[in-house]
């Protein structure tokens, strides 16, 4: 829906409407829970944080407060801003609650369900919300990556997917791959038995090849498209990569020791003549502080990586991740 301002396009609003009325399915694709993904101060442009983490806090309605997604810290909706003090903070953004909301204000008549992780907090409930999906009595299936991973549902005419840009505009070589992935496995709920349906993405990227080849099923394309790519940038299946992750409590601490074995790994594959390994950083990882803890990364791009397996640093405080997926 290219140049749309509402979370739901008209043509999207058309789609599921007629759907309603041929007594259809709608499969609504949102890969972001809760009610508002940030709570912002409209005056000095502060969003509420994790105390405990570099992110900001997501609302929910089931506790009337804000949740941190990595470490599970929660508070209360704040009245004024705890940085300036002023009481123009508004909640923004839209995750699964405030999409299930809209969705029944908009089809008051519709039966409406809602899968991710809040609603489907174990396999029983998981379960539950698909048999009542399954077995016709809902409409409306608004949920997270859990609603791709169904069974079969005849009666499924129309998805959309309400923003396909999220996972494309994330950090990482892989990010055109999942949306590809992600988009391609919830349109394939439609149309499952054949009948004629419709699959809605939208996106401020209608060019992109993984979205553009994710809508059509074109794997192949999608293959053609993104290889090039990689090899370009030297990424996976073109080499190999391996990240090395420092955590402390103590941001400088972690920021020095992360050089200091970047430093070490350098010269330690130029006394061995290894060539063929590239290290970079260290740099800060996407997010930044997890559960108290600061994290800082050294990541080696190359072939071969087990020449500098020795070389990796020892201890307390270190992770590896070889051949990251993210």
């Amino acid at each position: 829906a290219e140049g749309n301002r509402q979370p739901l396009s008209r043509r999207l609003v058309e789609a599921v409407t007629q759907t309603l009325d041929n007594e259809e399915q709608t499969i609504l694709y949102l890969n972001r829970r809760g009610l508002a993904t940030y709570v912002m101060c409209r005056d000095c442009g502060k969003s509420v944080q994790c105390l405990g983490c570099s992110v900001a806090l997501v609302q929910h309605s089931e506790i009337d407060g804000l949740v941190c997604h990595y470490c599970g810290y929660a508070r209360q909706m704040p009245a004024v801003c705890d940085h300036c003090g002023s009481r123009n903070i508004r909640a923004l953004g839209m995750g699964t609650q405030r999409l299930e909301g809209m969705v029944k204000k908009l089809w008051p008549q519709a039966r409406v369900l809602r899968l991710d992780s809040d609603a489907a907090r174990g396999p029983d409930s998981y379960f539950r919300i698909w048999e009542e999906f399954s077995e016709r009595r809902a409409d409306i299936l608004v949920g997270t990556q859990l609603v791709t991973r169904g069974l079969d549902l005849p009666a499924v005419t129309c998805v959309g997917v309400v923003d396909a840009d999220l996972p494309l505009h994330f950090p990482d070589y892989r990010s055109a791959e999942n949306t590809f992935s992600l988009v391609a496995q919830v349109a394939g709920r439609a149309g499952r038995d054949g009948r004629a349906s419709r699959v809605i993405v939208q996106t401020s990227n209608p060019e992109h090849y993984s979205l553009r080849c994710a809508a059509s099923g074109d794997y192949q394309g999608f293959y053609a498209a993104e290889l090039p790519a990689r090899k370009a940038f030297v990424f996976p299946p073109f080499a190999e990569l391996a990240v090395l992750t420092r955590t402390d409590r103590d941001d400088a601490h972690a920021a020095a020791s992360a050089r200091e074995a970047a430093e070490s790994i350098a010269a330690g594959l130029l006394k061995d003549g290894v060539d063929g390994i590239r290290v970079m950083g260290p740099s800060p990882a996407f997010i930044h502080r997890l559960r108290g803890e600061y994290r800082w990364q050294v990541t080696l791009k190359g072939d071969r990586l087990e020449r500098a397996r020795h070389l990796a640093p020892r201890g307390k405080g270190w992770s590896y991740d070889i051949d990251p997926v993210n």
